[in-house]
């Protein structure tokens, strides 16, 4: 509704206690570090992720890495595949080689008794 969103944003903030939705900007309060875009699809601990996007039936994003405690897990936008984002699901696919490379260093990583 124009006369209640003044811009065409919204933010998703994926947290472990739950994370929000917000329409119309972002909510700096739920920030853990600093603001800004990450050059290069890099990720920065407690940064704000700005990614491009296209609107359609669905929101369509072009993710170009997925890291798992700094470690690259994939890499550039043909590792992914069409990509959409779907606020209303906790559900995440991923393509055959990025999920069997992620599911290793989740086995990994908990092989080495950091969290699991």
């Amino acid at each position: 509704d124009d006369d209640v969103v003044k811009n065409t944003v919204f933010s998703l903030c994926f947290s472990t206690w739950g994370g929000r939705l917000i329409i119309g900007g972002h909510d700096s309060s739920y920030d853990s570090g600093g603001d800004g875009a990450v050059a290069d699809g890099g990720a920065a601990e407690g940064r704000i992720q700005w990614i491009k996007m296209k609107a359609n039936l669905y929101y369509g994003v072009f993710p170009t890495g997925l890291t798992l405690e700094g470690l690259p897990i994939g890499s550039g936008e043909a590792a992914f595949g069409p990509t959409i984002v779907d606020s209303g699901t906790t559900f995440s696919s991923f393509p055959g080689p990025l999920y069997q490379n992620l599911v290793n260093e989740i086995k990994m990583h908990c092989n080495l008794g950091k969290g699991c």
